[in-house]
Order: structure tokens, then C-alpha cells, then sequence
């Protein structure tokens, strides 16, 4: 199925997923790393309680890939898992480290630079990053990088806090284009 840290050459949903550090395949859909522009993935598990029948369980794994606009190519690979289960997919944990090994890092650098080179840039389909400091339009919001506190993902979100408020001001959902990133972007541009 696997060679370690190298390749990944399995089938999801009965679809064949080729994944090495080059480039990603999922059915006809392929994309060079080197052309990633945006990654989004995340996991949700949902139980439903039912009247006079046990409660059942399954998980949805997501990973997507793409180039700008978000309508652009992507590949998109999702994997439903049925029933109870603490271990995600090992396709998804693997694309997951590629994306954390070999697109993220290059993804991030060039946000920073953009960012310090006077641009604005968009992240997580909505947040809007510049030297001040981030805006959003919905929910309406304008802060300056002095009164931005943490950030932090949780529940399938990246949470946004300003100093000294302790709900956050703003949540992005980790299926928009690269809110994983959002975290570290701040962290480095505040720093």
C-alpha cells in the first residue's frame, strides 16, 4: 500500500489516490506540488441519537488541494469511515503530512512575504491580512496586529481572539483555503 515516508498508492471510495512529495492523484484529477496554491483539510465525526434505536457514528475525512480561484483545479479527496473509529485513515493522515511537510511551509512563507512587501492578501476564503493587521466583511471587523490575542483551531475551526476578550471575534472554518495556515501566518507576522 505504502512505502515509508515516500508514497502513498491506495484506493479511497473505490478511487485510485496516488500521493508522493511531487504530486497528487486522486482518479483523473492530478496537481504538482509545486503549483498548490491553497490546502484545506479536516475531519468531522457525528453521532446521531435516535428514538428506541442505538446512536450511530461516522467520521468524514477531507483533504483538498488547489489553485487560485477557488474554482480553479482541484483535487479533493474525501473518505467516509462508518461507525466508531479513533484512528483516522491512514491515506488521509498521510496527505495530511505531505501537505505539513512539503506545501505548508512554502504556502506560509510566501503569505509572509507578500505581507511584508506591502500586499494584501486573502486567507481562509475571507480574512483579509495586510502590515495593520486583518479585516473581515463578515462578521464586520478591522484589527490592528497590537490587539489580536491568540489563535487556535478547535472543533474544526480556527478561532481568533482580540486581547483581553475572551470569546473569539472571529471564527474561520478549516474547509476554507488555507485558515489552517492562519495560526502560524499570525504568529509570524506578529512576532
Amino acid at each position: 500500500m505504502t512505502r515509508p515516508d515516500s508514497s502513498l498508492d491506495t484506493k479511497v471510495s473505490w478511487t485510485r489516490l496516488l500521493a508522493n512529495p511531487r504530486a497528487i492523484t486522486y482518479g483523473r484529477k492530478s496537481i504538482a506540488l509545486d503549483d498548490v496554491e491553497w490546502v484545506s483539510y479536516w475531519a468531522a465525526h457525528t453521532a446521531t441519537k435516535r428514538f428506541l434505536y442505538p446512536t450511530t457514528h461516522n467520521s468524514d475525512y477531507h483533504f483538498e488541494v488547489g489553485r487560485y480561484p477557488y474554482t480553479g483545479p482541484t483535487v479533493a479527496v474525501h473518505d467516509y469511515v462508518p461507525g466508531r473509529r479513533d484512528v483516522a485513515p491512514e491515506s488521509w493522515t498521510f496527505l495530511v503530512n505531505l501537505a505539513q511537510r512539503y506545501l505548508e511551509p512554502r504556502l506560509l512563507d510566501d503569505l509572509v512575504a507578500r505581507v511584508r512587501g506591502g500586499e494584501t492578501v486573502t486567507v481562509g476564503g475571507s480574512v483579509r491580512v495586510s502590515r495593520d493587521g486583518i479585516a473581515c466583511a463578515k462578521p464586520r471587523l478591522s484589527l490592528p496586529w497590537r490587539s489580536i490575542g491568540s489563535t487556535q483551531q478547535y472543533n474544526g475551526m480556527v478561532w481568533v481572539y482580540q486581547s483581553g476578550v475572551q470569546q473569539p471575534v472571529l471564527t474561520v472554518p478549516l474547509s476554507h483555503p488555507n485558515a489552517g495556515l492562519l495560526p502560524a501566518l499570525f504568529a509570524t507576522l506578529t512576532s
